[in-house]
């Protein structure tokens, strides 16, 4: 599972989050 990236931006390790 992806978890949020720590800017709210978008990566291959991580999923696009606002917050």
């Amino acid at each position: 599972t992806r978890v949020c990236c720590p800017n709210g931006g978008c990566h291959e390790l991580c999923q696009c989050c606002e917050g």
